[in-house]
């Protein structure tokens, strides 16, 4: 009931909105960019005895921050290793 309730936000407070709330700003790359993918950005994943799997388990769960508590982004204070075993 209370969506329903709810004015629609008209375009120009939405540009406004996220201006506002905004820390960075994108841009536009070559079409070259856009084909290489995010591979061509940041390079192959890295894999443990042939498995990603593998490897996000360690990276999360024996890294050097595997035991520092942070915010994740609905509140909940949490550890990458807690994280890796929900």
């Amino acid at each position: 009931e209370t969506l329903k309730a709810q004015e629609v936000a008209s375009a120009a407070e939405l540009r406004t909105k996220f201006s506002i709330e905004a820390f960075f700003e994108l841009e536009f790359a070559s079409m070259n960019a856009f084909f290489r993918g995010l591979k061509g950005f940041i390079g192959a994943p890295r894999m443990i005895g042939g498995s990603l799997l593998e490897a996000m388990r360690r990276e999360h769960c024996e890294g050097p921050d595997a035991d520092i508590r942070f915010m994740s982004s609905n509140g909940v204070v949490t550890t990458s290793r807690d994280e890796w075993e929900f």
